[in-house]
């Protein structure tokens, strides 16, 4: 922790990062972990946030909900079945 009566915070060795901008930052992982494959073999995932389906179009690790926007991560494992 660095103090120098102004500002407060951390120095991980390469960036410094002020209390106030820790408390008021969030990081938020949303992970696909539901699924189904369908009837004629397409994998069709569940939106994290809103419980959506979503057929799998890509193999990319990283989608955005069509119905509520939420941007989200997809399992390595799931992409390895398509």
């Amino acid at each position: 922790m660095i103090s120098s009566g102004k500002v407060e915070g951390v120095f991980d060795g390469r960036d410094f990062m002020s209390h106030y901008a820790l408390q008021r930052e969030t990081v938020r992982y949303d992970i696909v972990s539901k699924f189904e494959v369908d009837k004629n073999g397409v994998i069709v995932l569940n939106c994290p946030n809103c419980g959506a389906s979503i057929p799998l179009e890509q193999k990319e690790s990283m989608g955005k909900c069509k119905f509520c926007g939420t941007a989200y991560t997809i399992l390595r494992k799931i992409l390895d079945l398509k």
